[in-house]
Order: structure tokens, then sequence, then C-alpha cells
């Protein structure tokens, strides 16, 4: 009988180890991720955290106090994401966290192509291709142009297909070139998130 008794408890303690690594539908909420909360007052631009508010973001990536710099309009007025002066060979990426969430991506502020105002191409479209991969390795795109002069809201609807998300990728050109061009500067990103692992 003791034996059975030891036999029982490695057995739940097994299918407890194994339960915490399975995925399942979880439950998911939304969160909006607006880097205000991070402190700019002495740096107007510091290195954006690798982890932050349920994402990761590439080192690539800078948090940037808003002014006259970064034309802005978002609800939220004190932060911005933003690729470095050498965004040419920069990554414009974010991730979930764990490996075994997965999220939505619902809407973001962005603004592409951003140099700085003098500098701007005003007789071609700037034009962001965002790419996201999914849990299970498919990639879904989006072409669409995008303010040079003024962040804009872009609401992606789930018929876009940027659900279950493991990584989104941004990358942008003007309309008639095929090279990066300018920085790229979001706010107010909105994801639906859903937590992978069952609780033990």
């Amino acid at each position: 009988m003791f034996t059975a008794f030891i036999v029982l408890f490695f057995t739940q303690l097994l299918s407890l180890a194994l339960a915490d690594c399975v995925p399942n539908p979880g439950v998911r909420t939304v969160h909006t991720v607006n880097f205000d909360d991070l402190d700019t007052t002495t740096q107007s631009v510091i290195p954006a955290p690798f982890t932050y508010n349920w994402l990761a973001f590439h080192p690539s990536w800078q948090v940037a106090r808003v002014g006259n710099d970064i034309p802005f309009v978002p609800s939220s007025q004190s932060n911005a994401l933003v690729l470095p002066t050498e965004f040419a060979s920069a990554t414009a990426e974010f991730y979930s966290v764990s490996a075994c969430d997965t999220f939505d991506l619902i809407s973001l502020w962005i603004i592409g192509c951003w140099v700085n105002p003098k500098y701007f191409k005003t007789d071609e479209a700037c034009i962001v291709t965002f790419t996201g991969t999914k849990a299970d390795g498919s990639v879904v795109t989006w072409e669409r142009p995008v303010r040079k002069t003024s962040m804009e809201i872009i609401q992606f609807s789930t018929s876009r297909g940027f659900t279950n998300l493991k990584k989104v990728q941004l990358k942008s050109r003007f309309e008639f070139g095929t090279t990066t061009a300018g920085r790229i500067a979001l706010d107010d990103i909105v994801i639906g998130r859903q937590d992978g692992k069952v609780s033990c």
C-alpha cells in the first residue's frame, strides 16, 4: 500500500509538471503598451527595455520623450517607441515575452519614414509592411501607407490575421523605393494577450 501511495504521489507530481508546459486556450486580456511610466526627464532618449508590459522588444528600439522632434497625436503624450537615427541597420520587431504566450495585435499609433520634418520627401508616400509570425510558424503580412508628418492610429481587424502571434516586424520604405526609409515611431500598442500555460 505504501508503494502504491509513492507511485500515486509521483504520478500526480509528473502530471502537474507536464501541465505547466502544455499550451491551452488560456485567458485573453487586452493591454495598452505606451511607455509613459519610463523616466525620460534627464535623458530625452533611452534604450527601450527588453521586456515591458507583456512584450519583448528588439535592442534596436529606443524610448524617446515626445516633443517638437516627434509629431505626435495619441491620447498619451509622454514617451514613444522609436528606431534610432541609424535606422537602416535597425530591426523593428517586438515579441511575446514567454515561449508559451501569444498575442493579437489590435491597434497601434505610428509615424513612418520619419527623419526630420525638413528632410521629408513630400512627393512620395511612406509604405510600411507589417509582418506577423504566428505560434504555428505561419506568416501574415499587410502593407499600407502611413503618415510622415504626424502619428495616426491603425486598426488590425481580425480579418487581417494578426492573431495568435509570437512576433511582429515592421519595415518602411518610400513609395518608389525598396530600401529602409527613415525612422518608425510607435505608441499605444494595444494587444490581446493570451497566457498559454496551465496554472498549477
